[in-house]
């Protein structure tokens, strides 16, 4: 997308989405290295507790090495990775409560 943000996983089956997320996680930490922001969707992939920790340590990794940040969204289904220098603020903003 021309703003910079990848959404890199579509549905398919689970079989499917533990092979490709496995696959897309070099694609994943590639678009962090170049200074994108990256909305991964893992709703599937936490169905599979070792794949889904492996490629969270992997992402997590990731987010460390280049000084960016990595939080969940949405109830854990989205994982938001940044790039260099660009945090997430914890903050509630508004929302009411």
């Amino acid at each position: 997308a021309e703003d910079g943000i990848r959404d890199l996983v579509r549905s398919r089956g689970l079989g499917d989405v533990y092979k490709r997320q496995l696959k897309d996680t070099p694609r994943i930490k590639d678009e962090v290295y170049n200074n994108n922001i990256v909305i991964i969707d893992i709703q599937k992939l936490k169905l599979d507790k070792i794949t889904f920790e492996r490629v969270m340590k992997d992402l997590k990794d990731v987010a460390r090495d280049v000084n960016g940040d990595i939080i969940g969204i949405g109830d854990q289904r989205y994982v938001v990775i940044t790039p260099t220098s660009v945090k997430i603020s914890r903050e509630k903003i508004g929302g009411g409560n």
